[in-house]
Order: structure tokens, then sequence, then C-alpha cells
């Protein structure tokens, strides 16, 4: 009995048994594979079409969330690769008849987008005294908001985005200081700037605002 041998036959029928597989470099990403991954994700990127648009946005923060901040959002997406490069612009209506314009406009911000999650900072806002509904002060801010970017059209080749929501965090400066954690926004879209607006929403479920407004 040869117990040595018998060992190094076994390795030797085990090696010549088992074929082993490495692999050198892994493919570089290219569209149709990170468009394969989102597929199986469930989410794939807008087309442009989907977004661009008017929205009304309510800001709505825990010191009075059924009493948010009302802007008019126009966000304009055009096709950057495998991102949407959106430019989003903002005016903030008067409290008072969530129509008429308090201030000026804020300056557009630029951001690139991928589908999924994505979070857009907006710094150092600062709102008129007149789209303030708790206070008849200015409110200045820094804003991070995040949601998902996903692709509504499904089955239907013209569908577009109803709703641009998600959650909001930041710090408000003044009149006071205050943490935004546990804030949110969601604006509706305005098929038509002539028409009436739609009701104002303060989340993803569509919980309407409380606000007072006049005729």
């Amino acid at each position: 009995m040869d117990p040595r041998g018998d060992f190094e036959s076994f390795e030797a029928r085990l090696a010549d048994a088992t074929e082993v597989q490495t692999i050198d470099e892994l493919p570089e990403e290219n569209d149709d594979t990170r468009q394969a991954i989102e597929a199986l994700s469930g989410c794939i990127l807008p087309e442009p079409e989907e977004l661009t648009g008017d929205y009304l946005v309510a800001f709505s923060s825990p010191i009075a969330p059924a009493q948010p901040l009302v802007a008019l959002v126009s966000m304009l997406a055009e096709s950057a690769g495998d991102r949407l490069r959106v430019t989003l612009s903002r005016q903030y209506l008067s409290a008072g008849d969530l129509r008429t314009p308090a201030g000026d406009p804020e300056e557009p911000t630029v951001i690139e987008l991928e589908a999924g999650p994505f979070e857009w900072e907006l710094r150092r806002l600062v709102v008129p005294a007149a789209a303030n509904p708790v206070l008849p002060a200015e409110i200045e801010s820094q804003v991070v908001l995040s949601g998902e970017l996903c692709s509504v059209r499904g089955e239907d080749p013209d569908a577009k985005l109803e709703l641009f929501c998600g959650d909001m965090s930041g710090m408000i400066f003044r009149p006071l200081q205050s943490d935004l954690a546990g804030s949110s926004f969601a604006g509706p879209r305005i098929d038509d700037l002539d028409a009436p607006y739609p009701p104002v929403v303060i989340d993803c479920d569509g919980t309407p605002a409380q606000l007072e407004t006049s005729p």
C-alpha cells in the first residue's frame, strides 16, 4: 500500500477533470449594457419629453407641513448620452393666490441625471416674503431634493411624468434656523399655463395642501 502514490494519482486525475476558467478583463460598460441593467431593475431613463414641462411644485417642511411654499417650476430636459441634462427654472408664487409671481425668477440650475435615485442641491435660496404662507418674512435656505427618475411610458409611448416629487432635506437659515429633515416636495404637471392650476399637493402620495387663498 502506497498512500503517497495514491494521493498523487488522485491529484493528477483531479487536475485533468477540472477546468479552471479565469476572467482576464471585465467588459467595459456601454449604453447597451447600461440599458439592459436598467431594464432588469425596472427603471429606465425617461425620454426628454417625458420630463420637460411646467409643474406646480410645493415645498413642505415639518414647520407647517400642510402650508408649503409653492413655485412654478419649468424643466427642460435634453439627452446627454446615458443621462438627461435638465435645466430647472423657479418662480415663487404669492401665498395669497398661488398665481401671482412673488419676486423675481430664481437663476436656472442645471444637473445631469441618470435613471434611478437622484439628489439635486439648490444652494442658498432666498424666497420672497410674499410667498411665505406662515410668516410675512423672507426665507433663506439651502435645500437638497432627492427622488427617483424613471420612465413612465411602459405601454404608452406618449406618457409623460404627471407628478414630480420626492424628499427634501437641508437647512433654513432665516427668519429662524431649522433642519429640513423630514420635508418633501411635490408638483403636478401643468398642461396649460393659462388655465386654472392643478390642486397643490405636498408629497408623492398626493396629500393635499391646506392653504387659504383669495380668488
